[in-house]
């Protein structure tokens, strides 16, 4: 963390600012706070360091406005120091309601009894508990045969009956699986130590007629912002991840399926061949795909819907200045519908595309939102 001060030539009064460098909970996201800052930093040549204090490890980040210079000299280790100011917080307290999948799904299913089940929406399952699974596995049946026979939603979705099963607090691919039998994705739901690690999996009908970018799977990733208000902001410069395997729903390998960098690069693909930006794609298919009128009309209608799905337990009222980071992942089928697979939290910074959305989105809105 640092404590930065204002020392522009347009500001009347010097201002100080704690800034946190994020939290540092695994390795796979220790940098991702830092990158940040030093994006910020680099877009403000007219602040100066004035000290340093340890890192708040609770927070991603947190910007705190002082009027005086004696109001940063007091001990602001846990980025909530006592000193009154204008507190703005990269967390909510509820954030999980949107990355946590089993919760976020459990919201579009209550807001599907009263609006109708949304279409970006795969049909999705819960096995929350295992000793439930004797009435769920049943259902699950029923469900699954009832995409064999053409029933349905086929004509949206089908080509054969694939369906994958994930864990609920998964990431980089881990603990997926997929299916095209029944009998074996119940033997795998029944078996006691899948559970070990992964208490909670979602059971999705998969998208079996994906557009394919030369005859590989991608999907759409792009970087939301949910303030209190509540308000949300989309980036609209995202990017693409490419499979590097074609596409054959008869191979139930993951690295066909799952875009996921971390799977392809353990395939052995180039992450810089398997990631391209949205401008590049829509270039590809030479005009019978364009974002602005295909996909991101659809986008924030999903994205609509999901925050007024889970908005009352994000509980807004009770967190002023607060806001947070999340990735959107979506693929598109090959009539051009926008299915929703998930959000997570925080952005990743490993790489060319994604290091542009430091400087491309998340530093401006900073800047704009908060410190100006």
């Amino acid at each position: 963390a640092i404590i930065a001060s204002d020392i522009s030539e347009y500001s009347e009064i010097e201002h100080y600012h704690y800034l946190s460098t994020g939290h540092r909970n695994n390795d796979d996201m220790s940098d991702r706070g830092e990158v940040m800052m030093e994006a910020l930093m680099a877009r403000r040549p007219w602040w100066k360091k004035r000290g340093s204090s340890a890192s708040g490890k609770t927070l991603d980040f947190c910007f705190e406005r002082y009027d005086t210079a004696e109001a940063c000299e007091g001990d602001v280790e846990d980025g909530t120091s006592r000193v009154p100011g204008v507190r703005v917080f990269n967390w909510l307290a509820n954030s999980r309601q949107l990355h946590a999948k089993d919760l976020l799904t459990m919201n579009v299913l209550r807001f599907a009894k009263q609006h109708g089940m949304p279409k970006w929406m795969p049909e999705t399952l819960i096995v929350r508990d295992q000793e439930k699974l004797p009435v769920m596995l049943p259902f699950i049946k029923e469900r699954f045969e009832e995409y064999s026979i053409g029933g349905e939603g086929v004509a949206r979705t089908m080509q054969g009956n694939l369906w994958i099963v994930k864990p609920a607090f998964g990431r980089q691919g881990m603990g997926i699986e997929m299916f095209d039998n029944y009998g074996k994705m119940a033997d795998f739901l029944s078996d006691t130590s899948n559970y070990d690690e992964w208490p909670v999996y979602l059971v999705q009908k998969y998208i079996e007629r994906p557009l394919l970018f030369d005859g590989k799977k991608f999907d759409l990733r792009t970087h939301l912002l949910v303030t209190s208000e509540p308000k949300f902001y989309v980036y609209p410069y995202g990017y693409v991840r490419v499979s590097a395997t074609e596409y054959d729903t008869s191979n139930t390998d993951l690295s066909t399926h799952l875009t996921n960098v971390h799977i392809q690069i353990q395939s052995g693909a180039d992450e810089q061949k398997s990631m391209m930006s949205f401008q590049e794609l829509e270039e590809h298919f030479e005009g019978k795909l364009s974002f602005e009128r295909d996909v991101f009309p659809q986008m924030i209608t999903c994205l609509s819907q999901l925050l007024r799905a889970s908005v009352d337990r994000l509980q807004p009222d009770l967190q002023k200045g607060r806001f947070y980071l999340y990735i959107a992942d979506f693929i598109l089928d090959e009539d051009l519908n926008l299915h929703f697979i998930e959000l997570n939290a925080g952005p990743g910074t490993n790489n060319g595309l994604t290091k542009a959305f430091s400087h491309g989105f998340g530093v401006p809105y900073i800047q704009w939102c908060v410190i100006t």
